[in-house]
């Protein structure tokens, strides 16, 4: 049903920027050993966060009403609430381009408890570990931690690293492109460090090769001195900083086959990662994070990077990417060779999302796992082999064994039943009723998979399971069963198996619609949605080949009062009107959320995609800042609708809808849905919803002058709740019930007054009631 209110959202097209030549990166100028890697491109952000148009989305009035306590919670101008937020952190002023840190190494000291003291170097070639950590707190006091024998307050003192002295330095390079405010605070520190006076021994200007160059040096004074350096270019408009003489030379004059932005691990790695415009990006190499897990592991798990494929790694990184229509997170690992370890079981899910060229367009969401069952068990085989050897035998005979028991051949037929996706078709929601849903898996062995679902059945209800099965026919299929769930307060859903597929949905006649038309027409199905194609071209770059696993919500197929819902905007008592109005022009423009876990013989990366960021952390954050809802305009002089929660009354009107809302249907349904649409009615006997769907069904049934005043109500409680509805579902029916009761100039003219309340933009649903009453009232 259309809704009431209409939101607009514009998000313009960001094109991807081109890649930054090597030598102008940051990157050019760090070290090529660098173990960790961070960026910041300030410009890249501004620009992207621009080109996604939320400044005019926020600006159009009935979206700004729609969002106005956020804005009010975060203090924003309601003149200009976007650009007023992005003001609060005027990172340009701070930053005019992009700023980079690498760390080379590192330096650790500490005075243990014993009155020793302890230091280590941290290097590419000596990373830290997890021990070498035990070792600067002294092993004494390790020791004694595990077995308990001191105070709490005197285990507590030995650790007070201010009172022993514990000091960390720093091997490493920064390159940044200042903006005026801080280089007026740089300026003003080298003038007068205040409080850091204490540990600065000396600053002056250095001439190194024909430079000036500022040079820092800081000593601590703690039982035994610390000495660090930092080597400053602060001309210019990129400034340049290294920890010691050697890295500043390089950084300064880089050699750019020896440097990190031409270091085949980095690039694998940003290629990976970094899409568009990409205003943030870290790396880190294998080795550092290898360590530390080790050293805290015990000796019989000492290799737990081997087991775990880790140790095949050459780094990692993490991105967050602006592009088209949105922005994208990716987090991202990069094999060193062929995949080992817990990673050999990604061979198992071959990628490719297949259901997507099949399933409608305008489905709410899509979940989708590729896989390959017999693969998966065989290298699940062979990770227990490398943990303990000797134990995949053991295993596949004790799984063989237990298949066999259950009267199934486990590696012959039972792993080669299913294969290769399964998925879930979430639609959207129609009215006050629970959205349409499918789960869809692939069959490669039909006997086989019959047989498994037969004895799965079989073996639920022989366990006492809550369940109960009858079997039905399907249009399709080769077996059906009708699974009734005892107290859930869904109708039962229909389980069905093809010769290529095994579905379970809501409803028989979706699942038929399954089996035997999703697909026929190419330019209806979820891939060629404009929603899908953006989205996939945010997150992956178009493709979805090398994706195992995706979820995809489609923004557009849900009603924005069901999105402000979701994200705590409006109260839950208003849950079931939330669900009724199809969505509006904001939602259509809004576009698509994914998640994807992809994978290649390179490496694999989790990637999200979505208009405003991960699972639109700004409302999130909204929704976890306290009671913050839409407003709702007090009405003294009208009824107030109290709409309680979601609750069985939904299973009954859902059930009573489906029922009577078509002509046509035989008298036995009728009766059936008048029954459901009056048990929901008695549930929730002011909800609005409930009383239109009673009244249809007394309409279908021929009760024309009780579904009138039915109606009539419908019509009244919905004028005075306000949130968005479809008017013209009360209004045709009252116009037909009139002309059945021999009331025909008030048919004729209730019937004229809809013709303001349908149009191209209704839904399907209306659009039918729309032609029935046209066909009935103007037929003489």
């Amino acid at each position: 049903m259309p809704s009431r209110a209409r939101l607009f959202l514009s998000l313009a097209v960001v094109l991807p920027a081109a890649a930054l030549p090597a030598q102008d990166s940051p990157a050019a100028h760090m070290p090529s050993d660098s173990f960790f890697y961070a960026e910041l491109d300030p410009n890249a952000l501004d620009a992207g966060i621009h080109q996604l148009d939320l400044v005019r989305l926020a600006e159009d009035p009935e979206f700004y009403d729609f969002l106005q306590p956020l804005f009010a919670t975060l203090e924003a101008d309601p003149a200009r609430p976007v650009d007023s937020l992005l003001e609060r952190v005027p990172v340009g002023e701070w930053l005019a381009g992009p700023a980079a840190v690498a760390i080379r190494g590192a330096h650790l000291w500490m005075q243990r408890p014993d009155g020793g003291e302890t230091r280590i170097a941290v290097s590419p070639d000596d990373p830290l570990s997890a021990r070498d950590l035990f070792d600067l707190g002294g092993l004494a006091a390790a020791h004694e931690l595990d077995q308990r024998t001191l105070p709490p307050e005197e285990l507590a003192a030995r650790w007070d690293f201010d009172r022993l002295g514990c000091e960390f330095g720093i091997d490493g390079v920064a390159v940044l492109e200042p903006g005026p405010a801080l280089r007026e605070l740089v300026q003003a520190f080298l003038a007068d460090p205040g409080d850091l006076a204490a540990a600065i021994h000396d600053i002056h200007d250095d001439d190194i090769d024909g430079r000036r160059v500022t040079h820092v040096s800081f000593e601590f004074e703690r039982d035994g001195a610390l000495a660090s350096d930092l080597y400053a270019d602060l001309n210019g408009p990129r400034w340049i900083l290294a920890t010691n003489l050697e890295l500043f030379r390089a950084a300064v004059e880089p050699d750019p086959d020896d440097s990190l932005a031409t270091d085949p691990a980095w690039l694998r790695v940003r290629e990976r990662v970094a899409a568009g415009r990409t205003p943030f990006f870290v790396f880190s190499r294998d080795y550092g994070e290898l360590s530390l897990l080790r050293g805290f592991l015990p000796p019989i798990l000492a290799e737990a990077g081997d087991i775990l494929g880790c140790g095949g790694t050459v780094g990692s990184g993490v991105a967050l990417s602006l592009t088209e229509g949105g922005i994208r997170e990716s987090i991202g690992v990069v094999l060193d060779g062929e995949r080992r370890g817990l990673m050999r079981l990604l061979d198992a899910f071959p990628g490719g999302i297949d259901l997507a060229e099949a399933a409608p367009a305008g489905v709410a969401g899509l979940v989708s796992l590729k896989f390959d069952p017999a693969l998966l068990h065989t290298r699940l085989l062979e990770v227990a082999d490398e943990i303990l050897p000797g134990t995949a035998a053991s295993l596949r005979r004790l799984l063989a064994d237990a298949a066999a028991e259950a009267g199934f051949d486990l590696e012959g037929r039972l792993l080669r039943a299913f294969g290769d996706e399964i998925a879930w078709v979430q639609f959207p929601p129609v009215g006050p009723v629970v959205p349409d849903w499918l789960l869809s898996i692939e069959v490669r062995d039909t006997a086989a998979a019959r047989a498994l679902v037969e004895r799965l059945l079989a073996d639920a209800v022989e366990h006492g399971a809550p369940i109960h099965t009858q079997p039905t026919e399907v249009e399709g299929a080769a077996a059906a069963w009708r699974i009734a769930i005892e107290e859930a307060p869904i109708l039962p859903p229909t389980l069905a198996l093809a010769e290529d597929r095994l579905v379970l949905a809501a409803r028989a006649d979706l699942a038929a619609d399954a089996l035997n038309r999703w697909g026929e027409d190419p330019g209806a199905t979820v891939a060629a949605s404009e929603n899908w194609g953006r989205t996939l071209r945010g997150l992956t770059g178009g493709g979805a080949d090398d994706v195992i696993l995706l979820a995809y919500a489609d923004l557009g197929a849900i009603a924005p009062p069901v999105l402000a819902l979701t994200l705590g905007l409006i109260p839950p008592e208003f849950a079931d009107a939330a669900a009724a109005p199809e969505p509006a022009a904001f939602g259509e423009r809004l576009g698509g959320a994914a998640v994807a876990l992809r994978s290649s013989p390179d490496g694999f990366s989790l990637d999200t995609f979505s208009p405003f960021g991960v699972l639109l952390p700004s409302f999130l954050a909204l929704a976890a800042s306290g009671e913050v809802h839409l407003p709702i305009e007090e009405r003294p002089d009208e009824e107030e609708v109290v709409l309680a929660p979601w609750s069985e009354a939904n299973t009954w009107n859902q059930e009573a809808w489906y029922s009577v809302r078509y002509a046509g249907a035989p008298a036995e349904q009728y009766a059936r849905g008048l029954a459901a649409a009056k048990r929901a009615v008695e549930l929730q006997p002011d909800n609005p919803w409930y009383l239109n769907t009673l009244g249809v069904a007394l309409y279908r049934n021929g009760h024309y002058e009780e579904a009138l005043a039915t109606l009539t109500r419908s019509d009244e409680l919905n004028h005075a709740n306000g949130i968005g509805y479809d008017p013209a579902g009360d209004a045709l029916f009252q116009a037909m019930c009139l002309w059945q009761l021999g009331r025909q100039e008030e048919a004729r003219q209730r019937l004229a007054e809809c013709e303001d309340l349908v149009g191209p933009d209704s839904d399907e649903e209306t659009l039918t009631f729309w032609e029935e009453a046209k066909g009935l009232i103007q037929a003489d």
